[in-house]
């Protein structure tokens, strides 16, 4: 049974240290939201795709804030893409959000095939998106809530791609944001050091009355 109040003390800046920054640390959100595919060409007469083509506009007005991006997933269905492995556009297709090109290859997307596919990237992705691109598309998504999508054709005007709204697309992005409020496991730590402390308090009153 401890009895000195120095030991007393010594235990609750033990579990002060002990506690990991984990207790305080950034609440893991997600967001995500799904939208129809803008129409691209609205009859299939194999209108060529741009130099980049707006695709859909993801709102997150309603959802929690970011302070990182640490992860995305985004789906999306394309006819005809030509960006499979052999084809003429693969590697030239790229994800773009708030006129950001954030590099991700929309590639998958096979020559007179309709293909949905989803892209995961994070962090630990060896094609991850760079900090100050990300940055960058942060700022924009805390600014407004919202991104625009568009898709970025490295060599315009030569791919008959079709898009349509019977389809959705969904963006979905996982980040951090500081703790406001401290979490249930760390207010316990404290409580249980600042139990130690008066405890310590009193025995060192009552030995000095002694």
């Amino acid at each position: 049974m401890l009895r000195s109040p120095t030991m007393l003390r010594s235990l609750a800046t033990t579990i002060l240290l002990g506690m990991t920054t984990s207790s305080f640390a950034g609440l893991t959100q997600t967001i995500t939201d799904s939208q129809p595919i803008i129409d691209w060409p609205l009859c299939r007469c194999g209108t060529p795709l741009p130099g980049v083509l707006d695709f859909a506009l993801f709102d997150y007005g309603n959802q929690a804030k970011l302070c990182t991006i640490d992860k995305m997933e985004f789906t999306f269905t394309m006819e005809d893409g030509d960006t499979g492995a052999g084809n003429f556009d693969f590697n030239n297709l790229t994800l773009a959000l708030d006129d950001v090109d954030t590099g991700i290859k929309l590639n998958g997307f096979n020559s007179g095939q309709e293909n949905t596919v989803t892209f995961s990237l994070d962090r630990n992705s060896p094609n991850w998106i760079s900090d100050s691109v990300m940055n960058q598309i942060l700022s924009n998504l805390n600014s407004d809530g919202q991104l625009l999508a568009s898709i970025v054709d490295a060599t315009p005007n030569d791919n008959d791609a079709n898009l349509y709204s019977i389809f959705d697309t969904t963006l979905k992005l996982t980040g951090t944001c500081p703790d406001a409020v401290p979490e249930p496991e760390a207010i316990l730590v404290w409580a249980a050091a600042g139990t130690v402390l008066v405890v310590a308090r009193m025995r060192r009153k009552k030995l000095a009355s002694n």
